[in-house]
């Protein structure tokens, strides 16, 4: 059965965010190291397993009362089907945990993947931030912005 939790093991969350998968794509020109930080209800982890296999992590951090910004970190064993369970799983948690209404994102234009994951979801593009994201290799790219309303807001 699918878990995701909250953690505060750094050296897990580090472990998953220098994944070689991940890394070159979550990290910007000159980044060589990640620490991870940990603030309850202003920047938190959930770590995404089943039995013994880590499938990866979200990273929750607060933007506003009502809404969060989501950073998605899984590992290649968490493609496809586990990929879409889990995130309608951290969706529920968002809700239920933040009361959150609002969940945006920010994404490198060049992480294509995570871009298609964040549309397969429901996210819709709110606006592309030009030329602010160094690659690796130097390369200067769009940070794309996307955002999903979780829960609408009732009239008063």
């Amino acid at each position: 059965m699918l878990i995701i939790e909250q953690t505060h093991n750094e050296e897990t969350i580090k472990r998953i965010i220098t994944h070689p998968s991940l890394w070159p794509h979550v990290s910007e020109y000159g980044q060589e190291e990640f620490y991870p930080v940990c603030l309850d209800g202003v920047l938190d982890y959930w770590l995404c397993s089943e039995d013994d296999v880590c499938y990866g992590l979200y990273r929750i951090d607060m933007i506003t009362s009502q809404s969060r910004e989501i950073h998605t970190a899984l590992l290649p064993n968490a493609r496809g089907r586990t990929a879409k369970d889990l995130r309608a799983m951290i969706e529920q948690i968002l809700i239920a945990h933040y009361k959150c209404r609002t969940l945006i994102t920010k994404i490198p234009s060049t992480n294509r993947l995570a871009v298609k994951y964040a549309r397969e979801g429901g996210m819709t593009e709110m606006g592309v931030l030009k030329n602010s994201w160094m690659c690796k290799n130097r390369e200067v790219v769009d940070v794309i912005f996307l955002q999903k309303e979780l829960m609408p807001c009732q009239p008063q």
